[in-house]
């Protein structure tokens, strides 16, 4: 029996929408570690979805890693249309980006003309998901990055990937001289965090690239061995000597000799590895999504990249006669719930609400408009207790439905911190982090709070990961702000202790 949506969700909707945007024909497919949505024709979503298993093996083999370790599934969308793209991206320029997202890592990308084509910019950023979810390590930026462009180009035969290749993207900077050129060694180590030049950056990963490749791959050339003096520097800077000087005392070699020896090699032929890889045998299964499936999915993809707006536009689209309505009802009354009229999405709420339903993204939801409502119950001064206990409950029956699943545990320890409970908030926090290490969000999360509350001993680990787990951003600078904050406190105790 299907069921309908009333006429409040049509109020609701021609109230608070006041355009759509529609969906077309998509797709899901599944593999092992991959789950791919998709509107490009099947033979070429197949195809990509295969390639990013490939790659995966690729990265697996080169880095040695245990195939448990890297368990977390990663979300692809993969856009045919270059307009329906840039609502998404916010950038004409690029064709592809990577988002760690509080449920599972996302990355949208866009079909190229080119079947043989590809969007290395997902796979550079997968790159950087996958040593973040290995190793706690931190690396200077420049390996980061130049060790993601190194992966991300390799090329994948029938049996074998080689390692080692040019970017495509890399090549301008490293045929030419003028603006684009090859950065010195010594500004490379220190870059300019401020700089909002594109070609400065442009070069800056060209430059972390063939640094890497050649301090990597230079003995294949009959260039110095420097694989074990650039590992013993990698674990120095870990440990927390992270000065140029310490580079170039770990490699025993002046700046002004490296930058020699960088010169003569651009001018020598590439060499790289061939790893043996298996081909993604299994068979990729695929489904249609339907309207309801599709335009959900793609609202949630817009509030993950922080656009509310064109999420709103999606779940216009929702049709009460199909399954899947509940959950597009219940993220858009989270989206469009107006703090100075609650009623609008009250009683709808009501009705779609169940205590039965076994769906954790609609629990989940549940328990977010329910927080959402609870905050704007106690900044007016009015009785909450019914709000919180609401969602409590859908956030606990959404960890029970799905344990691996943050948003509601986030859910629940947010709802615990605004009801005063701050050792449940935070122990919900810190459960959350021995069950996910790595998980960026988390650790920025605890790292932020405990920085504020002016625990800069305990809140250090998690700043730094934040730090070297991110690129430049409003993140990445507000917990090198309180790393700073910490070493001056730091400094002031030290001060006060020589005085007394």
């Amino acid at each position: 029996m299907k069921e309908k949506y009333s006429s409040a969700l049509l109020l609701l909707i021609a109230l608070l929408v006041s355009s759509s945007t529609y969906a077309g024909t998509w797709r899901e497919y599944r593999t092992d570690n991959f789950t791919l949505y998709s509107d490009v024709p099947v033979n070429r979503a197949i195809q990509l979805a295969a390639t990013m298993e490939l790659f995966r093996s690729t990265l697996l083999n080169y880095t040695g890693t245990d195939e448990q370790r890297i368990d977390n599934k990663l979300k692809l969308v993969h856009f045919d249309n270059a307009n329906e793209f840039e609502k998404f991206s916010g950038n004409r320029a690029i064709t592809g980006l990577f988002s760690e997202t509080w449920g599972i890592p996302l990355a949208i990308s866009l079909r190229n003309q080119d079947v043989n084509s590809r969007s290395d910019n997902i796979y550079h950023e997968y790159v950087h998901y996958f040593m973040n979810e290995k190793s706690n390590a931190v690396y200077p930026l420049w390996y980061k990055e130049g060790f993601a462009e190194m992966l991300s180009s390799a090329d994948f035969g029938r049996e074998s990937a080689f390692v080692g290749g040019l970017p495509k993207a890399r090549d301008y900077s490293f045929n030419r001289w003028g603006a684009y050129r090859i950065m010195q060694v010594d500004t490379l180590l220190s870059p300019d965090m401020e700089n909002d030049s594109p070609i400065y950056w442009h070069r800056f990963y060209s430059s972390s690239w063939f640094l890497t490749h050649y301090l990597t791959f230079g003995y294949l050339a009959g260039k110095p061995d420097y694989r074990n003096r650039f590992h013993n520097y990698l674990l120095s800077y870990a440990k927390g000597d992270r000065s140029p000087e310490a580079f170039f005392a770990q490699l025993k070699i002046s700046a002004k000799e490296l930058q020699k020896e960088l010169m003569k090699y651009r001018r020598e032929r590439l060499h790289g590895f061939n790893i043996k890889i298996k081909p993604y045998g299994k068979k990729i299964n695929y489904r249609a999504l339907e309207d309801n499936e599709a335009n959900f999915m793609l609202a949630e993809v817009a509030t993950e990249l922080g656009n509310n707006q064109l999420a709103v536009n999606y779940l216009k689209n929702l049709d009460g006669g199909k399954s899947g309505w509940r959950r597009m009802a219940a993220l858009l009354s989270v989206l469009v719930m107006d703090k100075e009229d609650v009623g609008k999405t009250a009683k709808f709420m009501e009705q779609i609400e169940s205590k039965d339903v076994d769906d954790y993204l609609l629990n989940t939801l549940f328990s977010r408009y329910y927080l959402n409502r609870m905050v704007v119950a106690k900044e007016s001064g009015t009785d909450f207790d019914l709000l919180y206990r609401k969602s409590v409950f859908f956030s606990r029956k959404s960890i029970k439905e799905n344990p691996s699943y943050i948003p509601a545990y986030r859910n629940l320890w947010l709802a615990y911190a605004e009801n005063g409970e701050t050792v449940k908030s935070v122990q919900t926090m810190l459960a959350v982090l021995n069950k996910f290490p790595h998980n960026f969000n988390v650790n920025a999360e605890i790292g932020f709070y405990l920085a504020e509350q002016e625990r800069y001993d305990l809140a250090r680990p998690y700043l730094s990961n934040v730090v070297a787990w991110s690129h430049a951003g409003s993140l990445r600078d507000k917990a090198q702000g309180f790393l700073k904050a910490a070493t001056d406190s730091n400094s002031k105790i030290l001060a006060d202790k020589s005085e007394n």
